[in-house]
């Protein structure tokens, strides 16, 4: 699919990925769908990042680079999505890539199947090793009304990272990501999109290429990371509790 009146706008939270992002970022300017806005977030970055954002910038007119005191990823994420005018929107970590095609086979799922998210699987790249899931190639499955809740709930498959996903920007307003919460954040605000009960397509092809980087915000101390996944637990309890009571 080709249709390049469609604006897919892409946001990438930067920091501290100066090793990584030159890749990220030439990985989505080199997608076979080119009619992109790609929203370059510098929250702050300590290292090189926020130069070679603007040398990207410099170089492909797809490309704003916003520059910020730090809010952490969270912050980073609400930024790009005030300044995304695309029809579509995704997420990309600014140490992962995607592979060339993934932006014109989301795009064309989500309008076969008029979904509001597609989802695919990532590849993990650990330092030596390459993991992926165990599901069938090509395979979709269709998650229509609560479906998506539940097994979102129930933990299964990649329900909770907004990366390797697809959005109707229509469906997602009004939904954003909680500042100063930047582990288990992006689960959250996933768990926001299920309780609207969207129309899930989920396609088992490998789009999004994972770094699991031992120092990055998912691989934080166990205080950390298990207070953060306390609190969102609590949250979503109390918007379930209101939601189905029974």
């Amino acid at each position: 699919m080709k249709d390049y009146d469609t604006l897919v706008s892409i946001i990438v939270p930067v920091y501290g990925t100066e090793a990584y992002l030159s890749a990220c970022i030439e990985s989505i300017c080199n997608q076979t769908y080119k009619n992109l806005q790609i929203i370059l977030v510098d929250d702050q970055s300590p290292d090189r990042c926020p130069q070679i954002c603007d040398k990207y910038a410099e170089k492909d007119e797809r490309i704003i680079v916003i520059h910020q005191n730090n809010k952490g990823v969270s912050g980073a994420r609400n930024t790009g999505m005030m300044y995304a005018i695309g029809n579509y929107t995704m997420f990309v970590d600014s140490d992962d890539e995607l592979f060339p095609k993934a932006v014109e086979i989301l795009l064309q799922d989500i309008n076969e199947y008029d979904a509001d998210i597609v989802w695919a699987p990532q590849r993990t790249i650990d330092k030596n090793t390459i993991r992926t899931n165990n599901s069938v190639e090509g395979e979709y499955k269709v998650f229509r009304g609560n479906s998506s809740l539940l097994c979102s709930l129930e933990g299964k498959a990649n329900t909770n990272a907004v990366w390797g996903k697809i959005f109707r920007t229509e469906f997602i307003k009004g939904i954003s990501f909680e500042e100063g919460k930047n582990i288990n954040e992006d689960g959250f605000f996933m768990f926001q999109c299920y309780v609207k009960n969207p129309v899930l397509i989920q396609h088992n092809i490998m789009l999004y290429k994972y770094n699991n980087r031992i120092n990055s915000c998912s691989r934080q101390s166990f205080s950390d990371k298990y207070y953060s996944m306390i609190y969102f637990c609590n949250r979503k309890k109390e918007i379930i509790a209101d939601m189905y009571p029974q």
